[in-house]
């Protein structure tokens, strides 16, 4: 009986790996190149941005993907994500130059981001958007070795987007 549940196991596993779902909890991922379905998101917040911040400017999204199906490890991950953002960026959440974003992937109009980020599981993900095009992104794969590490897990979040913004920042002074 536990042979026949193990590859029982692993055969929905590869049946949902073949069908493009994200499942399970854990992460992996580095920084990538820009893919090219990015546009049709980076367009969409490029219109969002000029209307927060005027036309040109740069901003950082931290997007948090998720699906329909999510186990309390996936909503903690969310809150602490949400929250090292709010708790450390204030300022820049306000002016528009950082924005958090929950997606769910299931929805037909997201799809597009499983491919164009390689996602597999729920996710962090950070993106830098100068004139409505994304330059750069990193999937932030250790928010879930630091789940149990409130204060670890806010300041992986803190470093990784500050990084971010002060490459606009950086920009603006030249």
């Amino acid at each position: 009986m536990n042979k026949l549940y193990k590859f029982l196991i692993v055969g929905i596993l590869i049946m949902v790996t073949a069908t493009g779902l994200i499942v399970g909890c854990g992460n992996s991922g580095e920084q990538k190149t820009v893919q090219p379905n990015i546009a049709r998101e980076a367009h969409a917040e490029k219109e969002s941005a000029e209307e927060k911040t005027g036309v040109g400017e740069a901003k950082v999204i931290a997007y948090y993907f998720y699906t329909n199906y999510r186990c309390q490890s996936c909503y903690t991950i969310e809150k602490y994500t949400q929250g090292a953002i709010e708790e450390n960026f204030e300022d820049e959440l306000t002016s528009g130059e950082l924005v958090f974003k929950p997606v769910n992937v299931e929805e037909k109009e997201n799809e597009h981001f499983l491919g164009d980020y390689q996602l597999y599981t729920k996710s962090v993900v950070l993106s830098l958007v100068k004139d409505g095009e994304e330059i750069k992104f990193k999937n932030l794969k250790k928010v879930w070795e630091l789940l149990r590490n409130k204060d670890e897990f806010y300041k992986y979040i803190k470093e990784e987007t500050k990084g971010f913004l002060d490459e606009i920042n950086q920009e603006k002074e030249q």
